[in-house]
């Protein structure tokens, strides 16, 4: 069987956070319902009107919570940021080597 599956998160509200958030903790906990690693990306586009990405807060909350011992990057080792779709498609090929 070769399974690949991945959790795209695009910009969107709270229902899209919070899918986010259930996926990445799924993972944490090894409840995905697979054998396999799936990958979660952060399509981290740029905010209009900012330099900043859209994920970039949430990226850095989760910094703080390494540092405070709330979570270990270890345990979210299939996360992904990426800022275009050209750099998403890489990085699938390159994780599932096709």
């Amino acid at each position: 069987e070769d399974d690949k599956t991945a959790f795209i998160a695009l910009p969107g509200g709270i229902g899209t956070l919070d899918e986010t958030i259930e996926i990445l903790v799924l993972q944490q906990l090894n409840k995905l319902g697979t054998n396999y690693e799936v990958p979660v990306i952060l399509m981290n586009y740029k905010v209009k009107g900012s330099d900043k990405g859209y994920w970039d807060g949430m990226m850095k909350w989760m910094d703080s919570s390494e540092k405070v011992g709330a979570l270990k990057k270890t345990e979210l080792s299939g996360l992904k940021v990426c800022d275009t779709n050209e750099e998403a498609v890489k990085f699938l090929k390159n994780f599932y080597k096709v």
